[in-house]
């Protein structure tokens, strides 16, 4: 979808996805936690709006972000890349079942994963505040090189962090009303997907 075809209902959702990032990202931050769940509304965007106002949503959560953390400037590449590999996979109705979405998440974590670590090691030495830097900072210690450290905390972190996305997405999906489902770009699709789902049953 691009830029200039966004309808009404994506536009309504864009401040509705940022808000939703920001306050989950927010909380996961304050427990310390070695996950950071602040990509739900860009995944869900991707998934039923796709990449250009996913990115959008990636992009201005990841700004507001440096009101609080500015060294957060970093990662904001990492949600276009959580944009693009979703959106990719939900073309592939990637999101349309709870193993299909478990699948989704881990390889999302994957990209997320290998490119967050790279950004850590370039810019923080392998080492950051984060539930992930904390693991990674732990396993320096038992002999682990940095960058092995590194890698090995970020993508096991992220992996998580986006199975644990993509479920919260596939319950979120199951839970919109056919109706509003329908009046997204992409949300058709997996309206049919559900509809199928439903019929099979009913043959059964």
């Amino acid at each position: 979808m691009s830029m200039n075809k966004m309808n009404k209902m994506t536009i309504y959702l864009i401040p509705v996805a940022i808000a939703l990032n920001i306050v989950v990202s927010q909380i996961v931050f304050a427990l310390k936690l070695p996950i950071w769940l602040d990509s739900i509304g860009v995944v869900l965007t991707a998934v039923i709006c796709g990449f250009w106002p996913a990115t959008i949503v990636g992009v201005l959560t990841g700004a507001a972000s440096l009101i609080t953390n500015p060294s957060n400037i970093f990662y904001i590449p990492l949600f276009v890349v959580t944009a693009g590999v979703a959106a990719l996979l939900a073309r592939k109705r990637g999101y349309s079942s709870f193993l299909r979405s478990l699948l989704s998440g881990i390889l999302n974590g994957l990209a997320t994963g290998i490119t967050g670590s790279l950004i850590t090691i370039m810019v923080y030495g392998g080492l950051s505040s984060t539930g992930t830097g904390i693991i990674a900072g732990l396993l320096r210690q038992v002999g682990a090189p940095n960058w092995t450290a590194a890698m090995a905390a970020g993508v096991s972190g992220d992996i998580t962090d986006k199975v644990l996305t993509a479920l919260i997405v596939f319950y979120i999906l199951i839970a919109l009303p056919q109706r509003t489902l329908a009046k997204f770009p992409r949300g058709e699709a997996y309206l049919l997907t559900r509809e199928k789902k439903q019929s099979d049953k009913e043959s059964e």
